[in-house]
């Protein structure tokens, strides 16, 4: 298949377009959605199908997919994303006209999506031109042939009884009738026969194969992975980070930034690590990491800070990367940073 890929991310979709050519596919990269469409405009029917991740800056994701079926484009549309996206690409799931792919997602699963968005656009392009479409050709049995042949042959004077032959060209009034009748019941038959036949072949249709059940192993080279804690508005200081454990990873690099992103504390964490307790009941292991003393002294309330994790893998090869998440201290905190720390420089960079 020539399939356009459209993704912001440049590793991930770097990865994604690794795996596409792995599968025997021919690949177009674009990193945003305006992009895509010029491409579908230029190459037209050179493309078979567009994957696209949804949360992508500008043009969105589901207004690229809306744009395409407006334009009636004959395309196999598959859509990604590590949230399952707004009611617009919800409606389109619904409608079988895109079909979607959790992140992180394995060549398996792709490959199973890309083959269930294949058929389905085979099966919309047969019915878009009125035509009943089948695997092979159907054909009716020999009797039915002969009395639809004989249905439709010319009503003639050898049709009627010696008494009538000759009292007019259009028989009798009741010889026109039973020809009229043999006429509809022969082509209800047929109708009839037809769409039996549909119905047996379309509900046997070849299903795609069952997508095996997403684990850690399944995270794609350069892919995201989730932070847990700390996150949104708190009530107390943030004594340790906990994120999602990477597989094969050796090391990890955190960083906490401000509202610019800017680095204000960088750390290096190796193995081995320790998991969550609390984390480990919702069947997935963490890495919990003690925040240093001095760090959480220096968070202020009431100053929104980020920060983000990558996973390392051999030669400190970024394998897979969380995105930034922000927190804030609530200004009524009751806990305060020691006494002792009140007299060091802020490592951080502002004054304490």
């Amino acid at each position: 298949m020539n399939i356009l890929l459209v993704d912001d991310h440049h590793e991930l979709r770097s990865a994604t377009r690794e795996l596409l050519e792995d599968l025997g596919h021919r690949v177009t990269d674009v990193a945003d959605c305006v992009s895509a469409l010029e491409e579908v405009s230029s190459r037209g029917s050179a493309l078979d199908a567009v994957v696209t991740d949804i949360r992508i800056p500008g043009m969105s994701g589901t207004d690229l997919l809306e744009a395409l079926l407006a334009q009636e484009c004959d395309l196999a549309l598959v859509a990604y994303s590590s949230s399952g996206g707004d009611e617009r690409l919800q409606k389109m799931l619904l409608d079988r006209r895109v079909f979607f792919l959790a992140k992180p997602f394995s060549a398996d699963q792709l490959h199973a999506k890309l083959d269930r968005a294949g058929l389905e656009r085979r099966r919309s392009a047969a019915a878009g031109v009125g035509e009943f479409s089948a695997p092979g050709p159907v054909s009716l049995p020999r009797s039915r042939d002969r009395s639809s042949a004989a249905s439709r042959r010319p009503f003639s004077d050898s049709d009627r009884s010696p008494a009538s032959r000759g009292s007019s060209s259009l028989g009798s009034p009741a010889s026109r009738e039973r020809v009229s009748r043999n006429r509809f019941v022969g082509l209800a038959a047929s109708v009839m026969l037809a769409l039996a036949t549909g119905l047996l072949i379309y509900f046997n249709l070849p299903q795609a194969p069952s997508l095996p059940e997403r684990s850690p192993e399944t995270l794609l080279r350069g892919a995201r992975f989730e932070l847990d804690s700390p996150l949104g508005e708190l009530q107390e200081r943030p004594a340790e980070l906990v994120w999602q454990r990477v597989p094969k990873a050796k090391k990890y690099r955190i960083q906490l930034l401000d509202v610019e992103d800017a680095v204000l504390w960088e750390a290096l964490l190796e193995t081995p690590f320790r998991a969550a307790g609390a984390a480990k009941s919702l069947g997935r292991d963490f890495i919990v990491m003690a925040l240093p003393l001095e760090i959480a002294s220096a968070l202020k309330p009431a100053v929104v800070y980020y920060w983000r994790v990558e996973a390392l893998g051999e030669g400190d090869a970024t394998v897979a990367s969380s995105k930034r998440e922000r927190f804030l201290m609530m200004p009524d905190l009751t806990s305060s940073p020691s006494s002792s720390s009140s007299s060091r420089p802020d490592p951080l960079g502002g004054s304490s």
